[in-house]
């Protein structure tokens, strides 16, 4: 068996092929390799904007603190970007992701340590038109209690923070009551990517479990806009709790990234340790 559950949307399908084992990877992550963050220099100028969300910042949040910084937060960002970034290019590569960096950089001095702190940055370049150009900001702090990933739309000058539960579409849960929630994740981290090799990228969340399992889920969301926000296109959830090998990687596949993913073969009478591993490669289906 696999200690493993994949929810693979209709958009993907598993390759029969395996994947060549000296194919490089452009991003490869595994099960117990993400690393604590070190500290880094603190800008003024972007230290300077955020002095609501650090006045806010502790290690025993709940849920009500986690939603209040998640609003200072997205102010405090949109201030930084109003005054600093270009309405008319792409937010890609532009100086003020420097500046946001050490502003998020200079919430976390107000944090007790944990391991694996630390700013995850990640835009994606939507188009441009007439008002200016369309961009998404996503960051996260890692594993700061009851936190989401903060995401920003923006257009041109107009920029819009997004709900917390934007990037948590296929994460709600029922609850006894019957009620929709989103559980509570721990080391929440994004990045982007083109994974269809459209040109535009596909915002990569994961979110990590807590207990002693070592699950993380993994979606990859693709922007569609209107009330919906995100779509997953791919969802999956990894548990190491068995041993390795658990992981998976993005592998290019022309302009695509197909997604490989290693799974440990344990048989009827193994437990915890090293076991064989089991390779599959799921691509994206643009029909």
């Amino acid at each position: 068996m696999f200690l493993a559950v994949a929810t693979l949307p209709a958009l993907w399908a598993a390759a029969e092929q395996r994947p060549n084992d000296q194919e490089l990877a452009e991003t490869s992550t595994t099960l117990g390799s993400l690393s604590a963050g070190k500290g880094a220099p603190v800008s003024q100028s972007g230290a300077s904007y955020f002095s609501e969300a650090a006045k806010l910042i502790h290690s025993d949040l709940d849920d009500n603190d986690a939603s209040a910084l998640y609003a200072a937060l997205g102010r405090d960002t949109v201030e930084l970007m109003a005054a600093e970034a270009d309405p008319r290019e792409s937010i890609e590569n532009q100086p003020v992701l420097a500046q946001l960096e050490s502003g998020l950089w200079s919430v976390l001095k107000g944090l007790a340590p944990i391991p694996s702190v630390k700013p995850d940055i990640a835009t994606i370049h939507l188009g441009a038109g007439d008002r200016g150009s369309e961009d998404l900001i996503l960051f996260g702090l890692g594993n700061v209690p009851g936190l989401s990933i903060v995401a920003i739309h923006r257009i041109g000058e107009k920029y819009t923070v997004l709900p917390s539960t934007a990037l948590l579409a296929g994460r709600f849960v029922r609850d006894p009551s019957g009620q929709l929630r989103v559980p509570h994740f721990a080391d929440e981290r994004v990045r982007a990517l083109d994974v269809t090799g459209d040109g535009i990228k596909e915002a990569i969340a994961e979110f990590g479990n807590y207990g002693s399992a070592g699950a993380v889920n993994v979606d990859v969301l693709r922007w569609v806009g209107g009330n919906d926000f995100f779509k997953p296109i791919f969802s999956m959830t990894l548990s190491g709790w068995i041993g390795p090998p658990c992981d998976y990687r993005f592998v290019p596949a022309g302009r695509a990234k197909d997604i490989e993913v290693t799974l440990p073969v344990v048989g009827v009478f193994d437990w915890r340790g090293e076991h064989l591993a089991d390779k599959s490669l799921w691509k994206y289906d643009a029909g």
